[in-house]
């Protein structure tokens, strides 16, 4: 933000604390999905083990230190593709840097419009057969040590019938062995 010229502790839509520089959160809005398209990517290619984690008494699933520095080799892979933007490739971190800079001479009305779209980008995902399948086979008393209910599994072997997309929420994630 610094060689954008813009002053971290100066924010739009975080508030300002003397401990917190709010335009860091309020930068990071735009390219929070490159995030969650890693952390689905990581889940999917099986690069954590669940010895990655940790639940904590209250239930709340933490990521360990050793399952951080793979979701970071993955994240740096993320942000080294190409993607399309302003008629020709850049890096993804690139991007953050360039649309830092746009807001820069928004602000300094160099520039009459500010575009925060995120870049067209052709997302691979896995659907994994294998997870189909166990979701298929699992038994309720699997899926009761595992911490699932009753109607989430119902749910999750009609989608595996079906080929339907899933939507896994963080309580009923099975996580690999």
């Amino acid at each position: 933000m610094n060689s954008a010229n813009l002053d971290p502790n100066v924010g739009f839509l975080h508030e300002v604390r003397v401990t917190k520089e709010p335009l860091v959160y309020d930068l990071q809005e735009p390219f929070r999905w490159l995030v969650d398209y890693t952390i689905i990517k990581a889940i999917e290619k099986k690069i954590f083990i669940k010895k990655n984690f940790i639940r904590t008494d209250g239930y709340i699933i933490r990521i360990r230190p050793d399952g951080v520095r793979k979701l970071m080799a993955e994240l740096d892979k993320t942000l080294s593709q190409m993607v399309p933007i302003s008629h020709n490739n850049q890096q993804s971190s690139n991007v953050i840097f360039l649309k830092a800079q746009e807001l820069t001479n928004y602000l300094t009305e160099k520039r009459k419009w500010l575009d925060l779209s995120k870049p067209d980008v052709k997302l691979e995902r896995i659907d994994n057969i294998d997870i189909r399948e166990k979701f298929k086979n699992m038994s309720y008393d699997d899926w009761f040590k595992n911490g699932g209910s009753r109607g989430s599994l119902w749910c999750m072997k009609k989608k595996a019938n079906e080929n339907g997309p899933y939507k896994i929420h963080p309580k009923n994630q099975i996580m690999s062995r």
